[in-house]
């Protein structure tokens, strides 16, 4: 499942969560991306938990 959210500020996050790893990606207005790639089994990939 791919989950892409646009926020008022001009940021993005997309969110793939498959049977092993959970992909994050963010991309700032002026472009710049930054990635996560987290076990989906971790904890810290659980919905409703934040860091």
């Amino acid at each position: 499942m791919t989950t892409a959210t646009a926020l008022a500020t001009g940021l993005s996050f997309f969110k793939e969560r498959g049977g092993t790893f959970t992909d994050l990606i963010g991309r700032v207005p002026d472009g710049a991306v930054q990635t996560l790639k987290l076990l989906s089994s971790s904890p810290a990939s659980a919905p409703g938990v934040s860091s």
